[in-house]
């Protein structure tokens, strides 16, 4: 039993770590696609 609860927090684990850095790609992402628009709309 103990065995399955391990895999089940270690699941979570994955999952937390993956959407914090599909979050974090999106920040940089967004940003950057901001700072290009910024760059467009300047000229």
């Amino acid at each position: 039993m103990a065995f399955g609860i391990t895999i089940l927090a270690y699941l979570e684990l994955i999952l937390k770590i993956c959407m914090y850095f599909s979050i974090t790609l999106c920040s940089i992402k967004g940003i950057q696609a901001l700072s290009v628009y910024i760059d467009n709309n300047r000229r």
